[in-house]
């Protein structure tokens, strides 16, 4: 059974565009030393970038509010929203946000405003409404709204997205931490609600929006984070300046914000550091990459089917790394793959899974070494470890699974009966 050709064709279309695409000398690459290093860390915290330009969005409309909705600073919102829509999802929870303080500039309208004050009520709606509407543009200043819906309704109905597998897409009280976790946010909501006199209506309103979406998926933990931080500002008991005003104090903290912005600086990678060199740099026991199990693989397995099975984590490190050599079976990208793949693969248990790997033809098989969810299902088939280290394993199959398949029967239409299948799972071009 062939793997996906979700993304065949497109480099096949690259490489014949561009004969020299993906084949860059590695050397030529280390001789840009720093600012390449910094530019490819970067690309891997875009996340980081969204949040922070949501902070940002977020500091200029609580400054709005505390002004009486009347500093002009807020308008920079809208342009904001259009950078960060380029970047990242996350753009979304600026217009959801100001429709919430829309609703609560209505409610104080007419709930807690008198006659007299229903103009100052009338133009604080007015204005609320403008932001709402150009933020709400902004969003669709990206050249990606074509999938924006699309991906919207994945990360609610997908069953990878909503099943037990992937850790960011649980709730945030789920995990190692996640009874910590849960401690203190339930302390600062019960902290909001005995001192909910002094927030507006749509600061209470947006609370409980966001701690809902919190409650969703913990992969909301920076817009909850962000949103919500002027809301226990205002509600948590004020701490004491005796202690926190003294002048040894603030500069023992910045002291340590400047020893941490040192540590986090030198963190970056170096010409000094391979890439793969820095992606391990904190040894097995945290997350990383199989750097010299791809490394095995790309010396010592040579390309037949041209495919290769890894699972979730490392899809997109290993396309990157053995682009010319192997297509990967399953990334990060998990719009791409139908219910049913993740039905076979992730979420059906080991029988369905051995059905599944019993009809797939590939040259090698790259797990982790621990907690690997398609190593029993391999095994039991006949793969045999040839590579072990202490972060991942390279698997091969029997040999009575490596060779060429049989050319696939052909309906009455000229159809590939074969193909009929996985492309139920993968989806068509």
């Amino acid at each position: 059974m062939d793997f996906p050709q979700k993304s065949r064709s497109r480099r096949a279309e690259i490489r014949k565009n561009r004969p020299d695409a993906g084949r860059a000398d590695w050397q030529q690459l280390k001789a840009a030393g720093v600012p390449l290093s910094v530019g490819i860390a970067v690309a891997f915290f875009m996340l980081t970038a969204a949040v922070l330009l949501l902070a940002v969005v977020m500091l200029l409309i609580a400054r709005d509010r505390r002004m009486g909705e009347r500093s002009a600073a807020v308008w920079w919102v809208i342009p904001l929203t259009v950078l960060m829509v380029n970047v990242h999802l996350f753009a979304c929870a600026v217009p959801l946000y100001v429709g919430v303080l829309l609703l609560g500039a209505l409610w104080e309208r007419r709930g807690a405003m008198e006659p007299p004050d229903w103009p100052e009520g009338d133009r604080r709606v007015r204005r609320t409404l403008a932001l709402l509407a150009g933020t709400g543009l902004a969003c669709f200043c990206t050249p990606m709204i074509d999938g924006f819906p699309a991906a919207l309704m994945h990360l609610q109905f997908d069953p990878i997205v909503t099943g037990p597998v992937i850790a960011e897409y649980q709730p945030f009280y789920r995990g190692g931490l996640g009874v910590v976790a849960a401690f203190i946010i339930s302390s600062l909501v019960v902290s909001a609600y005995i001192n909910r006199r002094l927030l507006r209506a749509g600061d209470v309103m947006w609370l409980l929006l966001s701690f809902t979406m919190l409650l969703r998926m913990g992969r909301f933990a920076p817009i909850f984070a962000v949103g919500a931080a002027p809301v226990f500002a205002a509600t948590l008991p004020a701490l004491s300046e005796g202690v926190l005003g003294r002048r040894i104090v603030t500069a023992l903290a910045a002291v340590v914000l400047a020893a941490g912005s040192w540590q986090i600086g030198t963190a970056l990678p170096d010409e000094q550091r391979t890439l793969e060199q820095w992606l391990n740099r904190l040894g097995p026991d945290t997350p990383g990459y199989p750097t010299d199990a791809a490394a095995y693989v790309e010396t010592n397995i040579r390309p037949q089917t041209g495919r290769l099975i890894n699972e979730y984590t490392w899809g997109g490190y290993l396309e990157w790394r053995l682009r010319d050599r192997f297509q990967m079976l399953v990334d990060g990208r998990t719009q791409c793959f139908s219910g049913e793949f993740w039905r076979l693969t992730y979420l059906g248990g080991e029988d369905a899974r051995r059905e599944f790997f019993a009809r797939i033809r590939a040259d090698a098989a790259i797990l982790p070494v621990q907690r690997s969810t398609f190593h029993e299902a391999l095994t039991d088939l006949g793969w045999t470890s040839v590579y072990a280290d202490d972060r991942a394993e390279v698997l091969l199959p029997p040999k009575s699974m490596l060779g060429p398949t049989d050319p696939p029967a052909r309906t009455a239409a000229g159809a590939d009966v074969d193909w009929a299948w996985p492309a139920a799972l993968f989806g068509r071009e």
